[in-house]
């Protein structure tokens, strides 16, 4: 079992279709994973509440209210039921090709991370149609574009990785995190 958890940003506007898609596509994963949202942003607790999975309201934020993500991490190690996490942006659409890659993992000391391919969805995926990937491959094939090297949007990881590593306290959404986690996991990993 895997437990994906993410910050939401307010589901409101096209970034509610933006997250209820990718959110709905986790819950479509095999095995089905784990999955936590953290935050009390308009939505997040009704959403959680609609598809059944597990809602954290009380993370630690900055003095101005921003969410940080080291609270997050630590939050997601102590309340996830698998010892595999895997921290997503929540506008990630995932197939199960990366659940195929995370289960080719022999080492118990990991870090896998991956960069998305930007594409414009303006509308609810059906999910009831069985062809939704193909779709979504079709039209990524199509418009889709690699985002650049700056920003990574997902982390899969052993939990253990954080007792091994001292985050700093990341805010959500701003740089640093990407290239510290991959530089320390590597470090940390290359120690032990």
């Amino acid at each position: 079992m895997l437990t994906i958890f993410t910050i939401p940003k307010p589901f409101l506007g096209h970034i509610n279709i933006i997250q209820r898609n990718a959110i709905q596509s986790w819950l479509r994963l095999l095995p089905k994973p784990e999955i936590i949202l953290f935050g009390n942003d308009d939505g997040v607790a009704e959403i959680a509440k609609e598809l059944d999975i597990l809602h954290i309201p009380d993370i630690e934020k900055t003095e101005t209210g921003t969410p940080l993500l080291s609270s997050a991490f630590n939050l997601a190690k102590e309340r996830a039921k698998s010892k595999v996490l895997f921290y997503s942006n929540a506008d990630i659409i995932l197939t199960d090709d990366l659940i195929s890659i995370v289960s080719m993992v022999k080492n118990s000391n990991f870090l896998i991370s991956g960069q998305r391919c930007d594409v414009d969805i303006k509308e609810e995926i059906n999910f009831n149609n069985l062809d939704w990937k193909g779709k979504l491959r079709e039209k990524i094939k199509r418009t889709g574009k690699l985002h650049g090297l700056a920003g990574m949007d997902y982390f899969v990881f052993p939990s253990q990785l954080l007792d091994m590593i001292k985050m700093p306290k990341f805010i959500v959404g701003r740089p640093g995190l990407d290239n510290w986690l991959i530089i320390d996991a590597v470090l940390s990993i290359y120690r032990s």
